[in-house]
């Protein structure tokens, strides 16, 4: 039966609603996995955050529109190279069960093959069968979880009040305008290319648009580690700001990423230490780091250094031939597909 929605391209005037879809839908999730207690401190998404989806990725973004032209849902694109994932997904309750997210999904999936990602994926809720019910209709198999680390603000000796620490720091303020943040991408896509070369075969990443919004709109800040010749060797994306538009209450890094070589376990290192120096001059208490357990080298040197997994999330791909998700990597990718 044809769904009762019409998916189309979002529109800036739909972040709005949208949003509240979201919330709404997510509220009703958490209730029914894990009980009402827990949704207390859900919050809704600012609309500058959901600004950030189109800007990250403008022509990914798709909403179910109700008859009437009402919101009923939306979806949201990611391409990272050859790399794509999409998240959030959302239905407003009262359309759950009548085709709209399986039309999101398929929209999803038809967008990321269309961009030419090889890897596709999402992460969802670890506990709820529906969820992956509907996802295994379009191929998507469970794979290895990804799990958000957590570890309080390290007062470690030699670390610089300033937040420096042994790294560069990119903020806002240097990159004015909307012309890009030009240099400090490019490290970013050094690393991951760095990376690339180790894994022959593999889908390549490339997160240069994925750090470009958040640095730009002055969400998230971004340290680059050198080496001693001054050619980039890791980074780190820190947001500042919860999703509803307040300080956060941890320094959290979204996506961090050291070259291979000898030197990995000393630049996590100087990368962390910056981390601490940045989340003290902050004022927050802890740091946060999400690493799909594929990674099991990285998530192995996190947990050397005190950090304790906090929640997980379930990682569902689409089975590509040659590719096997669940294969341990030795790479340091710490990275989170959910948005």
């Amino acid at each position: 039966m044809a769904p009762a929605v019409t998916v189309r391209p979002l529109r800036p005037s739909d972040l709005e609603p949208a949003r509240w879809v979201i919330y709404r839908a997510y509220v009703e999730a958490i209730v029914q996995l894990y009980g009402r207690d827990s949704a207390t401190g859900y919050e809704v998404r600012s609309t500058s955050f959901m600004d950030l989806y189109l800007r990250r990725d403008p022509a990914g973004c798709f909403v179910a529109e109700a008859p009437g032209g009402a919101v009923a849902g939306a979806v949201f694109c990611f391409v990272w190279g050859e790399v794509g994932w999409f998240g959030s997904l959302a239905v407003a309750p009262e359309w759950q069960g009548r085709g709209a997210g399986q039309a999101l999904t398929q929209q999803a999936v038809t967008y990321l093959g269309g961009r030419g990602c090889r890897r596709v994926g999402l992460e969802t809720w670890p506990h709820s069968p529906l969820v992956r019910h509907l996802y295994g209709k379009y191929g998507f198999l469970p794979v290895r979880p990804t799990v958000k680390f957590s570890r309080p603000v390290a007062g470690r000796a030699g670390v610089e009040g300033d937040g420096t620490a042994g790294v560069t720091w990119i903020t806002c303020q240097d990159v004015p305008g909307q012309g890009g943040a030009g240099a400090a991408l490019e490290a970013v896509h050094a690393v991951t290319a760095a990376q690339a070369r180790t894994c022959p075969g593999e889908p390549v990443v490339d997160y240069r648009a994925e750090v470009a919004a958040p640095l730009e709109t002055g969400w998230a800040d971004l340290a680059i580690a050198g080496d001693r010749a001054g050619d980039p060797v890791g980074y780190a994306l820190c947001y500042r700001k919860r999703p509803g538009g307040g300080p956060a209450a941890a320094l959290d890094v979204r996506l961090l990423g050291v070259a291979p070589g000898r030197a990995v376990a000393s630049t996590l290192d100087r990368l962390l230490e910056g981390c601490d120096a940045r989340a003290r001059q902050a004022g927050v208490a802890s740091l946060t780091v999400d690493v799909n357990l594929r990674h099991a080298y990285a998530a192995g040197l996190l947990r050397a250094r005190d950090f304790r997994p906090v929640y997980e999330l379930l990682r569902m791909e689409r089975h590509l031939p040659g590719f096997d998700a669940r294969a341990r990597s030795a790479v340091v990718d710490c990275a989170r597909w959910a948005g």
